[in-house]
């Protein structure tokens, strides 16, 4: 197998959107605490608790459609129908919130590859069409203000 097989690079790309997940910053919030760094783990916390309110809050007032799918489908419960809609994308916030929040006190080196992975994650999403590049682009720039609003008003 080789890199340019599309089987190998689904699944790297695959692997990078993971670092977008809630369960990912789950565990980067608790690393965060486990290490000591109480007030980066609270201004990574609320960035993201204020980041998913605004999106579940325009999801909840606009719905679009995932590339690809039926727009008009009875959903089962509210809960699903805000996680099937594609706008703003949540993983286009946190593609913004991870080298904002994190790269606080890091070396140019660390912040660079915070930058790519965040870069990399918003990237992933459109490759693998689950959303359209405005749902990563409104996600990303809302993960950007809030983010950079987090870290200059919260703090300890």
């Amino acid at each position: 197998m080789t890199f340019t097989d599309t089987g190998l690079v689904n699944t790297i790309v695959r692997d990078i959107t993971s670092f977008g997940s809630l369960e990912i910053h789950g565990l980067i919030f608790l690393g965060l605490l486990a290490v000591g760094k109480i007030e980066l783990a609270l201004q990574f916390l609320v960035a993201n608790v204020v980041c998913m309110a605004v999106v579940y809050a325009i999801r909840f007032l606009y719905f679009r459609a995932r590339p690809g799918r039926v727009r008009e489908k009875k959903y089962k419960t509210i809960l699903h129908r805000l996680d099937a809609s594609s706008f703003p994308s949540i993983h286009g916030y946190r593609s913004a919130l991870l080298p904002i929040v994190l790269s606080q006190g890091l070396p140019l080196a660390a912040v660079l590859l915070l930058w790519a992975l965040g870069f990399a994650i918003a990237f992933s999403r459109l490759y693998l069409k689950h959303h359209h590049p405005s749902d990563v682009i409104t996600g990303f720039v809302l993960g950007l203000v809030v983010s950079y609003l987090t870290i200059t008003f919260l703090v300890f």
